[in-house]
């Protein structure tokens, strides 16, 4: 009798054990779910649409640098010097504040702070584009600041989204 009350203690505690294992198990996957749909709202902090300064300086730059309409490439230094002394004379702490702000995004993306794809959805277009547009801008500043890791995050995330062309697709968040 009191071995047939052990094997049954033990049955009890092994199915405890069991169902224990699978709840840690489940309680995982939620966290995980969870920290995974944190990162993508959190990217959305960083799209354009939430935030009107950033929409008033791309209208300014599309004004003065025709940005929407102009060719694909870089933008002289001599040209955004030639506006900062006329009539954009903002335009050197606006393009540090939209690139900063897209740096700013990169970083939070290298470190796992932010999701990738999410941003690489809303913004690619906007990072290849800026990235080649303002890429001789960005080298001067490196050259006269003598840093060369100035907007490295921005750089690297511009050439890696514009090698990979075809947009990938996620399963949804469990």
């Amino acid at each position: 009798m009191e071995v047939i009350l052990q094997s049954i203690t033990l049955f009890v505690i092994t199915i405890g054990g069991m169902v224990g294992i699978l709840q840690l198990y489940l309680i995982q996957q939620q966290v995980k779910a969870q920290h995974d749909w944190n990162r993508r709202v959190t990217a959305l902090h960083h799209s354009f649409s939430d935030n009107s300064h950033i929409r008033e300086i791309r209208s300014k730059l599309d004004k003065h640098l025709k940005i929407a309409s102009r060719q694909p490439g870089e933008i002289s230094l001599e040209e955004i010097q030639k506006l900062s002394k006329g009539q954009y004379s903002s335009i050197r702490t606006d393009l540090q504040y939209l690139l900063g702000h897209l740096e700013n995004m990169c970083v939070a993306m290298n470190n796992s702070i932010i999701d990738e794809q999410t941003c690489e959805d809303m913004l690619r277009g906007i990072v290849i584009l800026y990235y080649r547009f303002f890429s001789q801008y960005i080298d001067d500043v490196r050259k006269i600041r003598n840093n060369p890791r100035i907007y490295e995050h921005f750089e690297a995330y511009a050439r890696k989204w514009d090698e990979g062309k075809e947009l990938k697709t996620r399963p949804p968040t469990g």
